[in-house]
């Protein structure tokens, strides 16, 4: 499997910046490699990346994302966003190509990597549209496996709402009711459809973890909430939870 994926990469036409980050983000290739890459684009000379990369906006815009994928203190990596970002600030004002300006303006605002990706591949599909070379076929289908996706995460919420109002949560005003941006965080971090019970279950945990917060700070007595916490404690003795994880 490896071995085609590589093989796919190496014969496609994209930049070998743009390679090794797809490389990377599927785990075939360790982040250590990526240094690699960009030392043949380096003048052996001043040690600086060669000034006729800057003629190449696409190259710019896959070498500025491919550089946040490497470790800090990495001085290969540290000029390749060094050497991008000045460029590209510098190209973006002539840049004739509609479509790749605003890819440009929206990767120096935040990196891809820095980005929720269930709202970035939201983002890119309207930008995709507008391409002169756009394939009807791909964006149908990320259209119909973005709205499947978004169904699952719907009918999750739905539960949760239930639940959420039958243990008469709603009712109460003394603390924060984040339902909705329990939920939203969750699948923006854990999207893939698979992991339904979890994205449910970390909402739970983050939603009476918000509870007892609040509790805390805003509603209980120190007798009380002495008395909250020795009852916790003894719940999580009894549920044999590790010491470090006790209150």
């Amino acid at each position: 499997m490896m071995c085609a994926y590589l093989k796919i990469v190496r014969n496609s036409r994209s930049s070998p910046c743009s390679q090794a980050q797809v490389l990377i983000d599927h785990q075939y290739i360790s982040p250590l490699f990526h240094a690699d890459v960009f030392r043949k684009f380096i003048d052996s000379e001043t040690g600086n990346f060669r000034s006729v990369l800057a003629n190449d906006v696409k190259g710019l815009l896959s070498l500025y994302e491919a550089s946040f994928l490497g470790f800090k203190g990495e001085v290969v990596m540290d000029k390749a966003l060094a050497f991008s970002t000045a460029h590209l600030k510098e190209k973006k004002k002539i840049i004739s190509s509609p479509g790749l300006a605003v890819k440009v303006e929206h990767a120096l605002d935040m990196p891809i990597h820095w980005r929720p990706n269930r709202l970035e591949a939201r983002w890119f599909m309207e930008v995709y549209e507008e391409q002169p070379d756009m394939n009807p076929n791909l964006l149908k289908l990320a259209k119909l496996d973005y709205n499947i996706v978004q169904l699952i995460h719907r009918e999750e919420f739905g539960r949760l709402v239930r639940w959420w109002t039958e243990l008469g949560l709603g009712n109460m005003t003394f603390f924060r009711d984040n339902l909705v941006e329990h939920c939203f965080w969750t699948s923006l971090v854990i999207f893939d459809p698979k992991y339904s019970d979890l994205r449910e279950m970390t909402t739970k945990v983050v939603a009476m973890i918000t509870l007892i917060d609040d509790v805390y700070d805003l509603l209980g007595t120190l007798e009380e909430l002495e008395l909250l916490t020795h009852l916790i404690n003894q719940l999580v003795v009894h549920l044999t939870i590790p010491q470090t994880f006790q209150l």
